[in-house]
């Protein structure tokens, strides 16, 4: 007796398996089993799909950041799993700008997002568009009712992308919860860091409250019993799910890039004294910071400047366009901050503590490290010659009238240098001995939000997640165990 025919050829179980392993991060064998018994008549439509993009799109997966596979887990600082941060992982879709007309690739890499998550919907059968178009319809970011989310054009995704943002936060307020029941406990003023191994302890009982909560919201209830298992819905909320990892692993990537930066700059401005802000910044009126700003810079780093005397300078005096542009660059970073930092808490309370003059010192230290350690990052889109570019802007760029602002990832290095200069030091001292301990703590904080992620949404059924959707969906904006809303890129 003849076999039953397969709606589908070889070569498109080949092509399907191949894609979903790293969208759903299963092992290939996992996923075509699941395909040729569960799945069959999915294959055809996937195949088409994969094709079509790829079509419109080379390298369609890097380009929306599609693909997490089991193999980029790996044991991370403090022995917790994370994401290998490679080159396909990106900030792309956070940047707080649209590229210009003229840059079609990347404008290319954003639209095929869209298209692929509208086509995922478009190929369901008709009781399972009904059952999950709410889930995994396309919202546009100005559609989005967070207005930290509307200053990220780019950041477009699925309904259910946008509610894992609720989860990063609630994730965070858990962390806040604890570490504030410790402090108080420890009685640390607000000046005080709180110690390491405190927040290490605190995100595994963050952690443990988020597995409980997720848990609990993903259990499917007796009207969603009736709705059909659907891959193409667990297809759309894993590639949610992927892009949020794989931001995540970007910003791993350039807190790395921030540490070196931070480590080597402050280890020679302290071998040459330079151990605090200095004395003079106390003085500077409020109307002239601009300008006494790049006083203190030129007569530091200048022709002639006191600090150059050391290999580490050897690039030589910064030009008046180069000071001119830490001057710019380190206003728009210290505004830019206080905006991320306010979408995790009260705005007046991130402008009181970053909004001084102290504080654009550092923005500004910050950016002149950058210049002398020559430090560089991976561009946020691909497509280009060389895959690295300088975080400091080159005169070239300037004088064409490009990089007036930092890049996003340009930007994250800088913010996260700055971040490692305030937290780790007391007072407005300049020592770089805490900061791999900073930034240790801030790589494992990223660890947790990854793990977080991945029990929210791998391994996880269409009726499971749809459960999980539909809560999210409900809670408002409320910040408290059963409902948050904050912004991914905060």
């Amino acid at each position: 007796m003849p076999r039953p025919q397969t709606p589908y050829r070889t070569a498109d179980l080949d092509l399907v398996k191949k894609n979903l392993s790293g969208i759903l991060s299963l092992s290939t064998d996992v996923v075509s089993k699941q395909l040729q018994t569960e799945h069959p008549n999915d294959v055809l439509p996937l195949a088409v799909m994969f094709r079509t993009v790829f079509s419109e799109v080379h390298l369609w997966q890097s380009a929306v950041l599609a693909l997490v596979p089991e193999m980029a887990w790996v044991e991370g600082p403090r022995g917790v799993p994370q994401i290998r941060p490679e080159k396909v992982a990106s900030m792309r879709f956070l940047s707080l700008e649209v590229p210009d007309e003229d840059a079609e690739q990347e404008l290319a890499q954003v639209r095929t997002r869209q298209v692929l998550f509208e086509r995922l919907l478009d190929a369901m059968p008709a009781a399972s568009k009904l059952a999950y178009r709410n889930m995994v319809r396309w919202v546009d970011y100005k559609e989005h009712p967070d207005p930290n989310v509307r200053k990220f054009p780019l950041s477009s995704d699925s309904a259910f992308g946008y509610n894992l943002l609720k989860l990063e936060s609630l994730m965070a307020d858990r962390l806040r919860f604890h570490e504030k029941k410790c402090r108080d406990m420890l009685g640390l003023s607000d000046s005080q860091t709180t110690p390491a191994k405190v927040t290490f302890e605190c995100l595994v009982a963050a952690e443990d409250d988020m597995r409980y909560f997720i848990q609990r919201w993903s259990v499917v209830n007796d009207s969603e019993e009736l709705v059909p298992e659907c891959l193409l819905a667990q297809v759309s909320a894993n590639l949610s799910a992927n892009r949020a990892l794989l931001e995540l692993a970007a910003m791993e990537a350039r807190g790395k890039e921030a540490e070196e930066l931070c480590v080597s700059f402050l280890r020679e401005l302290n071998r040459q004294g330079l151990t605090s802000i200095p004395e003079e910044v106390d003085e500077w009126p409020e109307h002239e910071i601009d300008r006494e700003l790049r006083r203190l810079l030129t007569k530091r780093f200048g022709q002639g400047g006191t600090m150059l005397h050391s290999e580490l300078f050897s690039r030589g005096p910064m030009s008046d366009s180069d000071i001119v542009m830490v001057d710019l660059w380190s206003r728009e970073l210290q505004q830019r901050y206080m905006r991320v930092r306010g979408a995790s808490c009260e705005f007046n309370q991130a402008k009181d503590a970053h909004a001084g003059r102290h504080n654009r010192f550092i923005f500004a230290l910050a950016m002149v490290g950058a210049f002398y350690c020559k430090t560089s990052t991976l561009w946020e889109f691909t497509g280009h010659s060389n895959p690295r570019y300088a975080v400091f802007p080159d005169p070239k760029e300037t004088s064409f009238g490009n990089r007036e602002a930092p890049a996003t990832h340009a930007a994250q290095v800088l913010l996260q240098a700055y971040g490692m200069i305030f937290y780790a030091n007391s007072g407005w001292n300049l020592s770089g001995e805490r900061v791999r301990e900073y930034a240790e703590v801030a790589s494992v904080k990223r660890s947790y939000q990854q793990c977080m992620l991945r029990f929210a949404v791998k391994g996880r059924s269409s009726r499971e997640l749809l459960s999980l959707h539909n809560v999210l969906e409900d809670s408002g904006h409320a910040s408290n165990p059963d409902g948050c809303s904050q912004v991914h890129a905060a």
